[in-house]
């Protein structure tokens, strides 16, 4: 029963490390705060767009995750840069940055969402427009800047 408090407390001090059967049971506990402005993907399939409430959450998922992990790109490049290379140097492993390093394609990866998202919506897509379009607050709701980007400048 001792090892188990201390245990506990340790996982408590350490604030989100979890190792079982210990666990921070505070880890979610935080209010999320508004921010002043949001990114948002729009989706133009065949002239219409496509909104969230249309689908069920595991179908939106499907449909805007891929999105936003080629959004990312840059980002994980970074951290494999910055972090993850560093500890793998660390502890003698050998790294070589083709495995771990990811190309921003656009046209490549706009053709792979493309057929993507026909199986996912069943249907054949004549067009497809994605753009990546910031939302600001304005008295209470959210509304649409002019600012925006292209699926083709979000990796480069």
């Amino acid at each position: 029963m001792v090892l188990f408090i201390v245990g506990q407390l340790f996982i408590n001090y350490k604030h989100g490390m979890v190792f079982s059967p210990f666990y921070h049971y505070g880890m979610y506990s935080e209010v999320m705060k508004e921010k002043s402005s949001y990114r948002v993907f729009e989706i133009q399939v065949n002239g219409r767009e496509l909104q969230a409430k249309g689908f069920t959450p595991q179908q939106w998922d499907n449909i805007i995750l891929p999105l936003n992990y080629y959004a990312s790109i840059n980002k994980s490049n970074a951290l494999y840069q910055t972090d993850i290379k560093r500890l793998m140097n660390t502890i003698h492993i050998s790294v070589n940055d083709i495995n771990y390093m990811q190309n921003c394609d656009s046209k490549g990866f706009e053709k792979w969402y493309k057929n993507y998202l026909s199986s996912v919506l069943k249907e054949d897509i004549a067009t497809l427009n994605i753009l990546y379009r910031s939302y600001q607050y304005n008295s209470g709701s959210l509304q649409p800047t002019d600012s925006s980007s292209s699926i083709s400048q979000l990796c480069s």
